[in-house]
């Protein structure tokens, strides 16, 4: 079984209590946010036409997800997602077409511990849960009108109720968000998030915090200079906050307009990531090498894809960071995939073993070859000892 899927699917449950594919599809990078918002919006019919990559890949992915799900004695349930607005407003809202090549039902089954379904025998104790149940989701769906409905009906039948409390806190941030104010304190705005409304819509609807939370972090960014950035203060910069709810395309945007980005080092992870999450890996493993390149002093960041993970505990295992240091990691990987030589372009940074090294993985057998095998065995031994094993 995949160890970075069930990883992947042990850090859903943690953080969420239950796993949900949907989700996991986010957080692989199989399915932009944006393009979750659009199916919610029922501006696109099927979620399964904006999932990225094949889908005998999907399939696996969210089979062995399954598996493991029912491995950890998680109990499957039926998952369904209502229209947020338009014609779909409310509505039950389809996964995939008839006689698709992604199975239905891998996408429409949620599994949750089993701790986490009340027995009930009081027909009060019912009402109560299934009302706070239709406050969660309507929040969730950011249908103020009808979480305000719900939200009296739960103080009438349950008082108490512990979401009582949390969903007049939720519905009084949501109201007025639907208004679309200017925000003329972000700095606010950014630590009313993070302290307040962040924490409560986590606590209180788990899985569906996103969706309520999502528009938040979207009107923030809309308020911030994407051209500002300052280090010191990386949140308040648009790019972190798409980064909160996983809109990748409009991470990676907003990082290339600041002016000379490369001087911060924690902006190439950001940009890495949201390279490889938008189902672009050579563009993601680019970054990855420059950062290596430019900022060969600061700690390396652990990249998304399988292979370059690999490459580098590989290379640590060797102790080759300590050694050659990592500014030669991108030597190391296009060793270990030979496949990366033609896509990874130097930059100014790069050292002259790197240049020799692509140079040579280019050419074929003749003198040329020979007289870069002595200029990279000058430029550096270790590099010129693996390449020898290579061939």
């Amino acid at each position: 079984m995949n160890k970075l899927i069930t990883q992947a699917v042990d850090n859903i449950i943690t953080e969420l209590g239950s796993y949900n594919p949907i989700e996991l599809l986010l957080r692989q990078g199989r399915l932009r946010y944006s393009d979750y918002e659009l199916w919610r919006s029922g501006e696109q019919e099927f979620i399964c036409e904006a999932l990225m990559g094949s889908a005998k890949r999907i399939n696996t992915l969210l089979d062995t997800a399954k598996d493991y799900a029912l491995q950890l004695n998680l109990i499957a349930e039926t998952f369904e997602a209502h229209g947020w607005q338009g014609s779909k407003l409310n509505q039950l809202l389809k996964f995939c077409p008839d006689g698709t090549g992604i199975r239905t039902e891998l996408l429409n089954t949620q599994y949750v511990r089993s701790d986490s379904q009340p027995q009930l025998d009081l027909f009060f104790d019912n009402q109560g849960v299934q009302l706070a149940n239709d406050l969660k989701l309507a929040l969730s769906d950011r249908n103020a009108t009808l979480a305000e409905e719900k939200l009296n009906q739960l103080e009438h039948a349950d008082p108490n109720h512990s979401l009582c409390g949390q969903g007049a806190q939720l519905l009084g941030a949501l109201q007025p968000l639907q208004q679309q104010p200017e925000l003329t304190k972000p700095e606010e705005e950014l630590e009313y998030l993070q302290q307040t409304l962040v924490p409560v819509a986590k606590d209180a609807l788990t899985d569906k915090a996103r969706d309520f939370i999502a528009p938040f972090w979207r009107r923030l960014a809309d308020n911030l200079n994407p051209e500002d950035y300052q280090p010191e203060k990386p949140q308040l910069h648009p790019a972190w906050c798409f980064e909160q709810i996983l809109d990748w395309p409009r991470v990676r945007d907003n990082i290339l307009k600041i002016n000379n980005w490369q001087q911060y080092p924690p902006l190439f992870a950001s940009l890495s990531h949201a390279y490889y999450n938008n189902d672009q890996r050579i563009d993601s493993i680019q970054i990855l090498c420059d950062y290596c390149w430019i900022h060969t002093q600061a700690d390396i960041f652990m990249p998304d894809d399988f292979a370059s993970t690999r490459a580098w505990n590989r290379f640590v295992d060797e102790e080759l960071d300590e050694i050659w240091g990592q500014q030669h990691f991108p030597a190391w990987l296009i060793l270990q995939e030979p496949g990366l030589n033609k896509n990874i372009i130097a930059n100014e940074a790069a050292p002259d073993a790197f240049r020799l090294l692509q140079a040579l993985l280019k050419k074929n057998e003749g003198d040329d070859q020979v007289e870069f095998r002595k200029k990279l065995q000058q430029a550096h031994a270790g590099i010129f000892a693996h390449f020898l094993r290579q061939i």
